[in-house]
């Protein structure tokens, strides 16, 4: 019955765009590899890295003074991040069929100071935060072929999209009492539910090769990151995360990640 609905929808859609019955194809089983650039919501999470940068800030300015050129820095708000995919299509019937799909969308996100003391200490600290995740969906696919030969497709899937992350914090610092230099890498994870709807326009090259270019939405639920182990992100020696615990901003609100937004992909699919 759903199924029956949602091939409806499609077609609907197609008909739209003035496609007609496509040619017979040239295989049941398709292979499509895409890249290209994906909207990300990284509001909440830029403002905790940001955050993490203010403390060290504020406490380096107590311990000793700042004087001028003294400066904060951060990066990595709402972006365009890389994004691409593998996708494999399993053609059932004519013009329509079902897909596995396995992306891959990273986006990076950090914070710096740049402290003087007013006795001539000094200190430089960032925070690099690389987040990467991984959809995995499963769904349906319409086709159709316009009178000029162009191959124009609706999809829509749902899963799950795994999220893995790194914090890495590096720290310098000189002063009358000695001069460091530390760092370390904190591991964080996430899942979330996904979906995602989609169109393309593509072109056969050859009868087993062809160019596509494919506009969608990805809606993933907003999760917050989860420390894998304990973690002094700020490198006093003492832990500011536990293992299990969720990545927070300075008032101890979750900071979300969410990559749901608009992408633009060109691809190539090869039929199989």
């Amino acid at each position: 019955m759903t199924g029956g609905v949602i091939r409806g929808m499609f077609a609907a859609v197609l008909v739209a765009w003035g496609a007609v019955p496509r040619a017979e194809a040239s295989g049941d089983w398709t292979l499509a590899v895409n890249g290209g650039v994906r909207a990300v919501l990284a509001g909440s999470i830029s403002d905790a890295m940001l955050d993490l940068a203010d403390r060290e800030f504020s406490r380096f300015r107590t311990s000793y003074g700042a004087a001028p050129g003294s400066h904060l820095s951060w990066c990595g708000r709402d972006i365009a991040a890389p994004a691409g995919a593998v996708h494999l299509d399993r053609r059932v019937g004519d013009g329509w069929g079902w897909r596995v799909v396995l992306g891959a969308n990273w986006f990076r996100s950090c914070s710096s100071i740049d402290m003087t003391g007013t006795g001539g200490e000094t200190l430089k600290q960032y925070w690099d935060l690389l987040v990467v995740a991984v959809p995995v969906l499963g769904g349906f696919w319409m086709e159709s072929e316009t009178k000029r030969g162009f191959l124009l497709r609706a999809n829509a899937s749902a899963g799950w999209t795994i999220l893995r992350g790194n914090l890495h914090a590096d720290r310098k610092f000189t002063g009358t009492g000695g001069n460091s230099h530390c760092w370390t890498n904190n591991p964080l994870a996430a899942s979330a539910p996904t979906a995602e709807v989609g169109g393309s326009i593509g072109y056969r090259i050859l009868s087993w090769w062809e160019v596509y270019l494919e506009a969608g939405y990805l809606a993933v639920a907003p999760t917050a990151l989860v420390f894998q182990g304990d973690a002094d992100v700020n490198l006093d020696g003492r832990n500011d995360f536990w293992n299990g615990q969720e990545f927070t901003d300075q008032t101890g609100t979750p900071a979300p990640v969410d990559f749901s937004g608009p992408h633009l992909l060109l691809g190539f699919s090869f039929s199989l």
